[in-house]
């Protein structure tokens, strides 16, 4: 065989190649000439060696037992020249990379191109613990070979056509707690005449087929795998203890009924979500929560449900669970089989595979929608708290404490602009007169009318009106400029002077009139917001002394370049 072919397998990307690199039967791709390329893991582990240490070698020379290859040999040369493929099933002996040898049940299967030429040989290998051909004749072991067979970690023995024991190996005497020498030449029945497992070697026996059976052993107290294989002189049997598989396959059975009895019966909604975004599982309490039954949902997406307006958020969240996340909290709303939108609450938890790449989510879900109303409700009202807590109970305007939080706020706001912010300080002229005149009935209806004028006058959105003092009110004016401030001002004095409320005791004006003081700054992050409040009121100060009824500001000149850090 001098024609070499190599297969072209898929790539690792290919389903195909990763089942077969992962598959649990050992499996070998092998050209004509015996040259392994592709060996996957479950082969490296039955022959003992380092994954890819098997790729490249050659199968005949470093595999094969010497005197096993003639027939594989001429069979892998027919293949070359046959028409169509023909299948193999053997047992050859096997090399392990400790020197050991290892029967195994080979089953081979030629693989042809469209044009009827040979392209590779897909090996299967199945482990069994077999006495080779020559020593069933004999039934004799050799030293080295019954060695072989008591470094077995599982049970092996061969019977007779009269069921007698003709050989065991190590492990076999201590699963029957009997020496070697009191079984060997003994019926197996003789000596376990109760044992359930006869059934099994008798068929075997008769129909010349291999049996595999797994069933539990009262007398040992523990479950057995067991395979039975037909030999010319009777039966070799292999057994394996399997009772702690038995024992985690029904753990994980009764979890699994754990699992889905408390998914059943939960009120909180279970999702099992792929990468993309499509359900794969859904829990029943979909029904009671959104209307949708779980046949209805699974192999929707689960975005198509959301909200429109918390899909980019809920994505944006969800994308960082790619390899750096385990775990989170979303909340957001979906749309529910009757059409009402349904807050949601969801615990995500990310599902990561060996080589930590994204394989889906598992989440539980509950609806938070009253929670949701009870906190809008309590903001709003919480909302409403605030502004009243900043509102003048008399004057309807704000009152101090909302007159400080603003100019905080809007002086952090200029000094990163680097913008003007203007201050009118305004006090009604003479009005402790006013209400030793009137009454003090008289003088908080004075103030509401002032107040109210000068509201009007500005916007919300364009300056906060708020009373400073007693008869003392505020303007802040963001984004203003010295000179409109000061029209600002004139505006408001000729307003007041134009509501004509008679002020009989003023020396001034037979109306109420008002002084204001204006001051325009550049905030700086080195200087308080006081320092505009100190300024308007040192020019509310002068505008009295000039004789009221008057506007007056405070001069600062090129504030902006001194207002810096000091040097």
């Amino acid at each position: 065989m001098d024609k070499e072919i190599t297969p072209a397998l898929p790539y690792d990307c290919d389903p195909f190649y990763a089942a077969f690199t992962y598959a649990q039967t050992p499996s070998a791709i092998v050209t004509a000439n015996g040259k392994i390329t592709h060996a996957n893991k479950a082969l490296h582990t039955l022959l003992g060696y380092e994954t890819p240490a098997l790729q490249d070698i050659n199968f005949f020379t470093e595999l094969l037992y010497p005197e096993d290859d003639q027939e594989l040999t001429a069979f892998f040369s027919e293949q070359i020249t046959a028409k169509t493929s023909t299948e193999l099933k053997t047992e050859k002996r096997c090399l392990r990379q400790d020197g050991t040898a290892l029967l195994c049940q080979l089953s081979i299967y030629p693989f042809m191109s469209r044009d009827g030429q040979l392209r590779y040989f897909y090996l299967q290998f199945e482990k069994g613990a077999f006495i080779p051909t020559h020593l069933r004749e004999t039934q004799s072991v050799s030293p080295s070979l019954d060695e072989t067979f008591n470094r077995m970690t599982d049970a092996f023995f061969t019977l007779d056509h009269s069921s007698k024991f003709i050989y065991l190996n190590r492990k076999a005497s201590e699963l029957f707690d009997l020496s070697t020498a009191t079984l060997l030449d003994r019926c197996i029945w003789d000596v376990f005449p109760t044992c359930a497992f006869r059934p099994y070697f008798e068929f075997c026996s008769k129909s010349q087929t291999v049996v595999t059976f797994t069933e539990y052993s009262d007398f040992h107290q523990k479950w057995f795998t067991a395979r039975l294989y037909p030999l010319s002189t009777g039966i070799s049997v292999y057994f394996r203890d399997v009772t702690e598989e038995k024992n985690r396959e029904e753990l994980l059975r009764e979890q699994e009924r754990r699992f889905r009895f408390i998914v059943e019966q939960s009120t909180d909604l279970i999702t099992q979500i792929s990468p993309h975004g499509e359900m794969t599982f859904v829990s029943p309490a979909s029904l009671e929560l959104l209307g949708y039954t779980p046949n209805e949902l699974v192999g929707k997406n689960f975005l198509s449900f959301v909200s429109a307006e918390d899909i980019s958020k809920l994505t944006a969240r969800l994308t960082e669970f790619n390899g750096h996340r385990s775990m989170g909290r979303f909340t957001y709303r979906v749309q529910a089989k009757s059409g009402q939108l349904i807050w949601l609450e969801s615990t995500v938890r990310a599902i990561y595979d060996k080589q930590s790449t994204l394989t889906g989510f598992m989440t539980v879900s509950r609806d938070v929608t009253q929670r949701k109303r009870s906190e809008q409700q309590l903001l709003t009202e919480s909302a409403a708290l605030r502004r009243l807590a900043e509102l003048d109970g008399l004057l309807a305007i704000g009152n101090r404490r909302n007159f400080n939080r603003q100019l905080e706020t809007q002086w952090m706001l200029h000094a990163a602009a680097q913008s003007p912010l203007s201050l009118i300080l305004l006090d009604i002229d003479y009005f402790k007169n006013y209400n030793d005149t009137y009454g003090h009935l008289a003088g908080d209806d004075c103030l509401k009318q002032i107040a109210a004028a000068i509201a009007s006058l500005f916007p919300d959105d364009l300056a906060l009106v708020a009373r400073y003092g007693g008869e003392e009110l505020a303007v802040l004016l963001p984004n203003t400029d010295l000179h409109t401030a000061k029209a600002a001002a004139e505006q408001i004095r000729n307003y007041v002077e134009e509501l004509q409320i008679v002020h009989r005791s003023s020396p001034v004006f037979p109306y109420v009139t008002i002084s204001a003081g204006v001051a325009c700054v550049f905030p700086s992050d080195y200087q308080s917001s006081s320092t505009i409040v100190s300024f308007a009121d040192q020019a509310l100060y002068l505008a009295k002394r000039k004789g009221r009824n008057q506007i007056a500001h405070f001069h600062v000149q090129d504030f902006a370049k001194r207002n810096t850090a000091p040097q």
